[in-house]
C-alpha cells in the first residue's frame, strides 16, 4: 500500500521534549541503544540538558575492604552483575577498580597468563590491557 505524499513519519514530527519524556522511561541499556535509531535521537539522549531526565537506576554498588582487599558487591535491585561477556573462567575474575561505568578486573585466562582487563558491564563491551615491560606490584584504574 502507498503511503500518502503528504503524510509525514509520526515519530520524526515529535518534538524534543515529547521524546524526551517516552525516551526517560527506558532502562539505561535501551536508552542506549535508542542512540542508533537516528541522528536527532542521539542529539537529544546525548545533550546534558536533557540527560538529567533518564533513568539512572543503579542495580548496587562495588566496595572493598581495607583489611584484606576483597571486592564485595552489595545489590539494590536484587540483581547481581554478570561479567559472562569475558571470555575468562568467572572464577579466576577479580574485581580491582570501579568508577563509574566501568570495571577494572585481574583476570587468569586459560592459558594461565594473568591479564587487566577493562569492561562496561552495561554495554558488555571489554579490553585487555596490553602486557607490561616491567613487573607491576599494584595497577590502578584512573580517568582524564
Amino acid at each position: 500500500m502507498k503511503e500518502a505524499p503528504n503524510k509525514r513519519n509520526a515519530v520524526g514530527s515529535l518534538t524534543d521534549d515529547v521524546l524526551v519524556d517516552i525516551l526517560r522511561r527506558l532502562p539505561a541499556r535501551s536508552l542506549c541503544c535508542c542512540k542508533c535509531v537516528c541522528r536527532s535521537w542521539k542529539r537529544v539522549i546525548s545533550d546534558s540538558y536533557h540527560r538529567k531526565e533518564f533513568s539512572q537506576t543503579v542495580a548496587g554498588f562495588f566496595y572493598g575492604s581495607w583489611w584484606n582487599g576483597t571486592r564485595h558487591f552489595t545489590s539494590i535491585t536484587d540483581e547481581r552483575p554478570s561479567l559472562s561477556f569475558l571470555p575468562f573462567p568467572l572464577d579466576k575474575v577479580l574485581v580491582s577498580y570501579c568508577y563509574s561505568s566501568l570495571i577494572f578486573c585481574w583476570c587468569v585466562g586459560p592459558d594461565g597468563l594473568r591479564r587487566y582487563v577493562v569492561c562496561n558491564p552495561m554495554t558488555e563491551k571489554w579490553l585487555a590491557l596490553p602486557r607490561s615491560i616491567r613487573s607491576v606490584g599494584q595497577a590502578h584504574l584512573g580517568s582524564i
